[in-house]
């Protein structure tokens, strides 16, 4: 057993739907993606985390990223706005879980380094003890420096039925707060939860990993063949394309759909479980979002605009309009620009099935926000039809674009915009108005040092109002 610093590589996976969040969290834009605890998004104060270099006691190398090629954009702009550098973008073409997603970290990051260990994270969970988190992360990396594939325990603050759950066997010889595995379970019903927590000797399990990459795909080919083979095969037909990996569509397409946990860890006489009080949450529900916040006098997590009275042990958010409550206790009540959330904070882990009949329903505020983020900025619907605010980053460029029937007027809020109407090309003054005909070729860029702010309304011949902008 070695006791050097360990040079660990994090995976980050940013995967999911979303849905336990909503209406802030949407499946086009999920809650790593947002800023929910701090100014930076989940997905940044992940990557933060396991920034590049010594952490305390642990060497951790660049990180790879695991995410939905629909949010390859979102990933690589909230990485560069804070200077994270990623060894690897892998391009999900279709979700298959996370014993896949390793794999394919795991078979690409072998390619540049003999046995990496990798630390698996999902990029939506809170760690508030750092530093703890590093010195379990150590202790980890000593447990499979010799082979192991470690999970992280997390010291259990109730009977949780939402969480699986990891039972301690014998301490492992020479790495403190390690532990074989006696046993997972999956998501206990609420009188075992209590019967573990009585116990002492279960923990959460967090979802969480430290796997040496040679002895993680050895089991992986052992317990879960089938999703060695695709993801060997995805990774054999993939390409490199604007700093991306993607993997052949497929072949990955052919790996079961299956959890890490499920495929390996529940299977493998290697698994070990480190204790790790870290001030860790997934953030799964609203009620975790209200546990984990700053409570007012009255035992309210507040954020945004809220007017309140007679108010007590609530989570208030708005995203978009003023709140006003009364005479609430225990609820969660939650707005964005399109939507609002009401619901007791007991019932909140059942916001899945409001966004599955949304989904069934075909409304699109079960996917997408009324604003939406844009490879140039982003577009806000305004009204119903085609009205909509529209920014454009500085430097960016909308177009050129052609709307056969329809005739499009922008109003310039913002900035000094270089226009492209048909054979036209000029510069339009903030509240300034354009006309583009129908038919007509268009483009519309902002200068490099400058953002730009328009109104764009789109009007149809006979009152059709047109698709929005792919």
């Amino acid at each position: 057993m070695t006791t050097r610093r360990a040079n660990v590589r994090p995976v980050i996976l940013s995967g999911g739907a979303g849905t336990r969040l909503w209406p802030l969290s949407r499946r086009e834009w999920p809650k790593q993606f947002l800023p929910l605890g701090s100014s930076d998004t989940m997905l940044q104060e992940t990557a933060r985390r396991v920034a590049p270099g010594c952490a305390d006691c642990v060497a951790f190398a660049q990180p790879m990223f695991v995410c939905n090629q629909a949010h390859a954009q979102i990933v690589a702009e909230q990485l560069g706005a804070i200077g994270v550098e990623p060894a690897d973008i892998v391009l999900e073409p279709e979700g298959r879980n996370t014993a896949p997603a390793v794999t394919l970290a795991a078979l690409l990051l072998s390619q540049r380094q003999d046995d990496p260990i990798l630390l698996v994270l999902p990029s939506d969970h809170v760690i508030n003890d750092v530093a703890a988190f590093h010195a379990a992360v150590e202790v980890a990396a000593m447990a499979a420096e010799d082979g192991r594939l470690v999970a992280f325990g997390i010291p259990p603050r109730g009977p949780k039925t939402g969480f699986g759950y990891v039972r301690r066997g014998t301490p492992i010889a020479g790495v403190p707060g390690a532990s074989e595995v006696a046993r997972f379970v999956e998501k206990p019903d609420r009188e075992t939860a209590e019967e573990f927590l009585a116990g002492g000797d279960y923990s959460w399990n967090s979802g969480m990993f430290v796997l040496p990459a040679a002895a993680y795909l050895a089991e992986v080919g052992r317990h879960a063949p089938a999703v060695l083979d695709a993801c060997r095969r995805a990774v054999d037909g993939g390409r490199r394309q604007g700093g991306f990996f993607h993997p052949d569509r497929r072949a990955f397409a052919r790996a079961p759909a299956i959890s890490i946990d499920h495929a390996v860890m529940e299977h493998t006489t290697r698994a070990a479980v480190v204790a790790a009080d870290i001030g860790w949450s997934d953030i799964g529900s609203w009620s975790a979002l209200w546990e984990e916040g700053t409570h007012d006098e009255d035992g309210n997590v507040v954020v945004g605009d809220i007017a309140r009275s007679a108010t007590a042990n609530s989570y208030l958010r708005s995203d978009g309009p003023l709140i006003a409550t009364v005479g609430l206790d225990g609820f969660a009540v939650v707005a964005s620009s399109d939507a609002v959330l009401v619901a007791p904070m007991s019932d909140t882990q059942r916001v899945r099935a409001v966004v599955d009949g949304l989904i069934a329903a075909g409304r699109p505020e079960a996917l997408r926000h009324a604003k939406r983020a844009r490879a140039w900025g982003s577009e806000e619907k305004l009204a119903g039809g085609g009205v909509r605010r529209l920014t454009l980053r500085p430097g960016a460029r909308l177009g050129p674009r052609v709307r056969g029937s329809a005739v499009t007027h922008w109003v310039v809020t913002g900035g000094r915009p270089l226009v492209t109407n048909g054979g036209d090309v000029y510069e339009v003054a903030a509240g300034e108005a354009v006309t583009i005909a129908a038919g007509t070729r268009h483009a519309i860029e902002a200068p490099a040092g400058e953002a730009v702010e328009l109104i764009e309304v789109e009007v149809p011949p006979a009152g059709d109002w047109g698709a929005e902008d792919a």
